[in-house]
């Protein structure tokens, strides 16, 4: 019953999309409804996800740090 268009997400996964109410009158019972995936639901539903992901941001940074610590010497 709440107007609203939806924003896809991109293709790797960068930007999650989302879902744009178009009435601002609309807004107050749309986040009232309480229904937004959080970490914690996120984690239980699909934990291997969850672990790869923060796998894959821990190598991120590693191999950025890698260039600060090899010059240190």
């Amino acid at each position: 019953r709440i107007a609203f268009y939806e924003t896809t997400p991109n293709a790797w996964g960068i930007s999650a999309g989302g879902i744009w109410v178009t009435e601002d009158a609309d807004f107050a019972g749309a986040k009232r409804a309480g229904t937004a995936e959080t970490f914690v639901s996120t984690l239980r539903a699909d934990p291997l996800r969850v672990a790869m992901t923060l796998l894959g941001i821990l190598l991120a940074l590693g191999l950025a740090a890698l260039p600060v610590l090899l010059l240190r010497g």
